[in-house]
């Protein structure tokens, strides 16, 4: 019972806090610390917390508490606040669903986190460490998972560390679009998930069911995803031929963060591979979109060229994950659809990527950036361990890490034109001794786009690719920067060092706005894209979940866009402006 009240209170603290960031929920300031929260509906709530420069509420769950009542409830919660939140009964019976699958999580996450200390953590690999974090640190219901039931949780859900075979198919060459990079191809795949045992069993599995090995591409499957849609949606092509399924072997995979991502716990400097799992989760289905599929290795691999051709970016040991295949069936049905819901045009493909691993010297750890906002239940955060352990201050620990991630970020962005969804799951910090030493770059398909005036586009071998990226005016672009890791990263990661190390929060973006202002030095920054302008906009993501609900769409949803907030880059500047006299 404690840790089900727990989470409940976790889940209206991250609530209440976020809400009031998208200007959904007003609280009222009754004290220094203590507010006061009224809804349309007559419940009134309480709590402690503090503002953070980002104009966001820090919520201390265990304070929350109802008038009236004598127990709290995020179910109850969210229906007390029905009105503000705009949303329809349909909408929020679908919500309260969503939020149960991630309470159920939260439970299971909760038992782990309380057996392990931050401090203990430091010395695990980062692919371990994902197993232990909350989830996205936005999006109200991190864990919904729709789709999935009790047991595919307990065997799929990257908390629980179950590893699992993946099932294969053979697909006929002309029934789907691939890419390779240099020097793969079908076998050099397969060896990647088969030792030598089983690429034997292999042939021999072929050879009893008159399969020419030329004839096909062989495809990976989520087992989950092999039984629930592609056994039953693509059951023409089975009956036909051009699919053959040939079961579950090879090496034992393990979920990453995202889910859909699966590393070899077998083998594990081998390739990671990214399956499509037909499930909502956060924001969208996790399907694999076919658009940039043919484009993935080649796109992956002019970014690499990117960053070691360029002076600074090579200095500063920017790296990338580079997509070595990729493969998408299109369902011969839905495709002829031209509006059906993007699941449908998403359901069967695989992508094959380096691991994090696999870049690594010996001396060197690799952890998601999405990872150093994790505060064990203690309240002790990663991010302070680490520093600990790299013997730097904490001043001069984050001027590097800004240098070694921020910088890049910012670099390719003014220079080349290219976006990043930087988010905590595509950024990869590296580090020597416990102390920032580059960035690797990962996750384009979908996750990067080009500025309209990019001198990219005028490249002759990046032509084919720039055609197919989606394509958005400089000042428009450099959001993905600003949402993808000031707001949905660095926001998390300042008060979390408030909170956990008693590290301010101006100085933390003091050191940040000095970074950026050593490097605008040496470079021609236009007005609209400068990261120390004053206001920037402030992005609303679980406003759009509550306004489109839980029906089908065409289209992936977008973020709206709430009023504007004073830049806590500004108010860093302006701080060590006062410093200065």
């Amino acid at each position: 019972m404690k840790n089900w009240n727990q989470v409940n209170l976790n889940l209206i603290a991250k609530s209440i806090g976020e809400l009031c960031y998208e200007q959904i929920l007003t609280a009222k300031k009754l004290s220094d610390n203590r507010y006061e929260l009224s809804l349309q509906s007559g419940a009134v709530y309480y709590f402690s917390a503090w503002m953070g420069i980002w104009d966001h509420l820090r919520v201390e769950a265990a304070t929350i508490n109802k008038e009236g009542a004598d127990s709290v409830s995020a179910g109850q919660f969210f229906i007390d606040a029905k009105s503000e939140l705009a949303m329809t009964d349909i909408v929020l019976g679908n919500f309260l669903e969503e939020m149960n699958n991630s309470l159920y999580a939260d439970m299971h996450l909760l038992e782990k986190q309380k057996e392990t200390k931050a401090r203990e953590m430091v010395l695990w690999d980062g692919e371990k460490i994902q197993s232990y974090l909350s989830g996205h640190p936005k999006i109200l219901l991190s864990k919904g998972r729709v789709g999935w039931g009790a047991p595919e949780l307990e065997r799929f859900a990257p908390e629980s560390e179950n590893s699992f075979e993946l099932f294969w198919v053979a697909v006929r060459k002309d029934f789907l679009i691939c890419s390779f990079d240099d020097q793969v191809n079908d076998l050099s795949l397969l060896k990647e998930s088969l030792d030598s045992f089983d690429l034997e069993q292999f042939h021999l599995n072929l050879d009893k069911k008159n399969l020419k090995f030329d004839d096909f591409h062989f495809l990976p499957v989520h087992p989950w995803q092999w039984s629930r849609f592609i056994k039953i949606q693509f059951q023409s092509a089975i009956h036909e031929g051009k699919i053959v399924e040939l079961g579950s072997f090879g090496d034992e995979y393990l979920p990453q963060i995202s889910i859909r991502t699966l590393r070899n716990s077998s083998r594990p400097e081998r390739l990671d591979i990214k399956l499509p799992l037909t499930i909502l989760n956060t924001s969208a289905i996790r399907g694999i979109p076919s658009k940039y599929i043919n484009i993935g290795t080649k796109l992956s691999r002019h970014i690499l060229s990117i960053c070691k051709e360029d002076s600074l970016l090579n200095h500063l040991n920017t790296d990338v994950l580079l997509e070595k295949a990729g493969m998408s069936v299109r369902h011969p049905e839905f495709s002829q659809v031209e509006l059906a819901p993007y699941r449908y045009n998403e359901l069967l493909g695989a992508i094959w990527r380096e691991s994090a691993s696999s870049k690594l010297n010996a001396d060197e750890t690799a952890i998601m950036t999405g990872c150093l906002f994790y505060q064990d239940p203690e309240n002790n955060s990663l991010i302070g361990a680490i520093i600990e352990k790299s013997k730097l201050s904490k001043a001069e620990w984050l001027k590097s890490y800004f240098e070694y991630v921020f910088i890049p970020l910012y670099h390719l962005q003014l220079k080349y034109g290219l976006g990043l969804v930087a988010h905590g799951q595509n950024i990869i910090l590296k580090m020597k001794n416990f102390v920032p030493c580059g960035v690797i770059l990962k996750d384009f398909q979908g996750d990067l786009r080009l500025s309209s005036n990019s001198i990219l586009n005028e490249r002759e071998d990046f032509k084919e690719i720039a055609q197919k990226l989606d394509k958005l005016p400089a000042h428009y672009l450099i959001h993905d920067l600003m949402t993808g890791h000031l707001v949905t990263v660095l926001r998390f990661v300042s008060e979390v060092m408030h909170e956990s190390d008693h590290f301010s929060e101006l100085d933390f973006y003091k050191i940040l706005a000095d970074v950026i202002e050593n490097y605008n030095k040496d470079h021609v920054v236009p007005d609209e894209l400068n990261f120390l302008n004053k206001s920037i906009p402030r992005v609303l993501v679980n406003k759009v979940r509550f306004k489109i609900g839980y029906g089908d769409s065409s289209e992936r949803p977008t973020p709206m866009v709430g009023s504007d907030l004073i830049s806590p880059l500004y108010l860093g500047k302006k701080h060590g402006e006062e410093l200065n006299g």
